[in-house]
């Protein structure tokens, strides 16, 4: 319980005095609220005789608070002349509890956008900063839930029912409190069935807990699915699988429905069944009190203003335990949030940060991933670049060639050997120093819903227009660009849904051309262009004034054979390295995929 309460009171840093005047308010509030319905009791008194007396002149009646009021009111005598007074009390006391509360309601909205800003924003810092190892392995719809759903669930409970609770509390307290000076064996009544309801309590909130996690579980596989199919879109609608992915949906949906039924049956049965004790409570205190007022113990007006109190003492408990099991809930959702920040962000900085040149060496590198030791994905890979060398990774799909790449950028660690970077050991190169030296273009490339130009100064955000086209013209890309409706200031669709494969690929390469970095990996990324268009990239990437160490992963032999050299993997390993012209005398798997490839141009 520490570690939640600890957690939640962080959020309010930066609001603490806000939220500590709001609580005051709440006490303020509360009392005026007393003040006002105890005045109502005066005012009955003021109307009702005991032994022959107005028992407003009878001050052992009244209790301490209600002399105090007759006392700010003027006393006894000028009540009795003027009982107005009293409704103006009553209307005052109303107004100033109102006043307070619409203030308190003011306080509240703001620290409750401070608050969720803070969660979601650190949230969103915390899950950039993830090793891409981490990230990979959980469902989007996890990372979606626990930024939206509970966040807002735990940002409710700090601002809202934590607040209810402090209340209730202090209603509670102050009634009880008020009670026991009015009458302390009607108190007493009151609190009767306070034992029943904690232990009933004790009894379900585990239940509850356990139900909420399930459904909240259930609620992220939804949302995951929604965000997979809205990004899959032209897959589904390729293979005509808009029936199959909506019954699958339904499944899950059904799923989360049921979950979510069975959850809220129970909640609700608990706060139906913990009524019955409170109206059952309230009844015996009536009843009790009824009997003290037939025997002249209490007048009329303690009795009805002690049944008023016992439901202010009655009904802020089962408040209390229905916000106990919102604690519980919230706890939920801190856990969810805590996977996530217990998760420690990736080391950027540790190592070495050089300018890199871009020489390469593998020696004898091997790696797995961690749910699969047993069998490397990498087996003993050896080979070296030279810096301004343009080499070709060919081999199967699964061979290890874009995993190589992985390595390079530092996405993984490998388990054994070593690859070097200029004669820099690479795991004691620092990974901001790797990324800011290595590009990488993806064979499906991500492009943001901004405009072309905006995609393209991701990285170099003041690049001047010379230095873009000059991008885009060695992508092939730059009259494409002019044609569009808008030019440079084209907007692009959601993951640039609006473009061609090749035009995502070009744009994607373009961004990267502008890095100017000294090693450039491209992972099959010109896939998606037809072969005249693949040759003028080429050509334009040999003649372009920046010379880097270029990487290029692709299944083509025509986007291989002019290679500086080529390194055909297989099962992990490089089976042969050598430029074009070698593997073809070598009579093995590259002049194999040449032949086939040569025999259907």
């Amino acid at each position: 319980m520490k570690k939640y309460l600890r957690f939640m009171f962080q959020l309010t840093e930066g609001y603490r005095k806000l939220y500590l005047l709001q609580l005051s308010l709440i006490v303020i509030s509360i009392f005026l609220t007393m003040l006002s319905s105890y005045t109502v009791k005066i005012v009955i008194d003021c109307y009702t005789e005991t032994n022959g007396v107005v028992n407003i002149y009878q001050p052992s009646l009244l209790g301490p608070i209600g002399n105090f009021i007759v006392l700010i009111f003027g006393g006894p005598d000028f009540i009795m002349n003027n009982k107005w007074i009293l409704a103006i009390g009553v209307i005052g006391f109303g107004l100033l509890g109102v006043g307070s509360f619409i203030v308190r309601g003011l306080i509240r909205g703001h620290v409750n956008t401070g608050i969720s800003k803070r969660i979601r924003l650190e949230l969103f810092n915390h899950i950039e900063r993830l090793p891409y190892s981490v990230i990979k392995t959980h469902n989007n719809g996890d990372f979606l839930q626990t930024c939206m759903r509970d966040e807002q669930v735990l940002r409710e409970f700090v601002t809202w029912r934590f607040n209810q609770l402090f209340q209730t509390l202090m209603t509670m307290i102050i009634s009880f409190t008020i009670l026991c000076t009015i009458e302390w064996r009607l108190a007493l009544v009151s609190i009767a069935a306070i034992p029943l309801l904690i232990i009933y309590f004790a009894f379900v909130v585990k239940k509850d807990e356990r139900l909420y996690r399930a459904t909240d579980d259930s609620e992220a596989v939804v949302i995951g699915k929604i965000e997979e199919n809205i990004n899959s879109i032209r897959v589904v609608k390729a293979y005509n699988n808009e029936r199959y992915e909506i019954d699958e949906f339904n499944k899950d949906l059904k799923d989360y429905k049921d979950k979510f039924k069975r959850w809220r049956k129970f909640s609700m049965l608990f706060i139906a069944s913990s009524d019955i004790l409170v109206f059952g409570q309230i009844i015996a205190t009536g009843l009790v009190g009824g009997a003290f007022t037939y025997f002249g113990d209490i007048t009329v007006g303690t009795m009805v203003i002690a049944t008023t109190y016992t439901a202010s003492v009655i009904w802020p408990v089962r408040e209390c335990i229905n916000t106990i099991i919102d604690y519980a809930k919230a706890t939920v959702s801190i856990d969810r949030m805590m996977e996530i920040f217990n998760t420690p962000y990736e080391d950027l900085d540790k190592g070495e940060d050089f300018e890199i040149k871009g020489d390469i060496e593998f020696d004898n590198v091997s790696f797995a991933f961690d749910d699969d030791k047993e069998n490397p994905v990498i087996k003993n890979l050896s080979f070296k670049i030279k810096k301004g060398m343009t080499v070709a990774f060919m081999g199967k799909t699964g061979s290890g060639k874009s995993t190589t790449a992985h390595l390079l950028t530092k996405l993984y660690d490998y388990d054994s050997g070593s690859i070097k970077i200029d004669g820099v050991e690479l795991k004691d190169i620092s990974k901001r120093c790797i990324r800011r030296n290595i590009s990488m273009v993806l064979q499906e490339p991500f492009l943001f819903s901004r405009t072309v130009l905006e995609n393209l100064r991701i990285k170099e955000k003041d690049a001047p227009m010379e230095k873009i086209v000059e991008a885009t013209s060695t992508a092939d890309m730059h009259k494409t660009i002019e044609g569009f409706s808008s030019g440079y200031d084209t907007l692009i669709g959601e993951r640039g849904t609006t473009l061609s494969g090749g035009q995502k690929q070009r744009i994607a390469m373009a961004r990267t051309l502008l890095n100017e970095s000294p090693i450039v990996i491209f992972d099959d990324s010109l896939s998606a262009v037809d072969a005249e268009t693949d040759v003028r990239i080429r050509t334009a990437l040999k003649h372009r004034q920046f010379k880097s160490t270029n990487l290029i992963i692709t299944h083509r032999v025509m986007t291989a054979q002019n290679a500086d050299l080529i390194v055909v993997f297989e099962n992990g390993t490089a089976t042969e390295i050598g430029t074009h012209k070698e593997l073809i005398n070598k009579h093995g798997f590259y002049e194999k995929i040449y032949k086939i490839q040569t025999r259907i141009e």
